[in-house]
């Protein structure tokens, strides 16, 4: 998590680049690869976001390296991330996790830290919406909320 720290400081606590972020975060499991996508505008967020981000990330990408998609030789994580106008013309930011390819995946028995951080701490940082589930084909992870709650103003489109 100090890589996602480290980035923010190198940008001087103003914004960081989602593909920077994501890359910071996945480096313990191989970073952006064959096996780890990732896709979406050149978005940057501001750096509370940044942190908050890096926080899911490491924890998602740590979970799937112990139990998910990249426990084996097999499977994969697509990170996709969209920014798109909601119905009232405000632009939504939304970040989506899936693991594919990996053993079957079951909810844990009793919530931790981890899931809190993934469920409710994001929720309640970027006062939008978050789907956490263990499905069949692996994790996935859904985080969607107003841009201007996640995206800095300097590089939105």
């Amino acid at each position: 998590m100090s890589a996602a720290q480290d980035l923010i400081v190198r940008n001087e606590w103003r914004e960081v680049l989602i593909e920077d972020l994501l890359h910071s975060q996945l480096a313990h499991c191989g970073g952006l690869s064959e096996r780890i996508l990732a896709s979406g505008p050149s978005v940057a967020v501001t750096a509370s976001a940044a942190q908050m981000l890096g926080m899911a990330f490491h924890e998602l990408a740590t979970n799937a390296a112990k139990y998910g998609a990249l426990s084996n030789p097999h499977g994969r994580v697509d990170v996709a991330w969209s920014v798109e106008p909601d119905q009232s013309g405000q632009d939504v930011f939304a970040l989506e996790w899936r693991e594919s390819g990996g053993p079957p995946v079951n909810p844990p028995l009793r919530s931790g830290f981890g899931a809190m951080l993934v469920e409710r701490l994001t929720r309640a940082a970027f006062g939008g919406e978050v789907d956490y589930r263990f499905g069949e084909t692996g994790v996935s992870w859904r985080m969607s909320s107003r841009a201007a709650n996640v995206m800095s103003n300097a590089r939105r489109r």
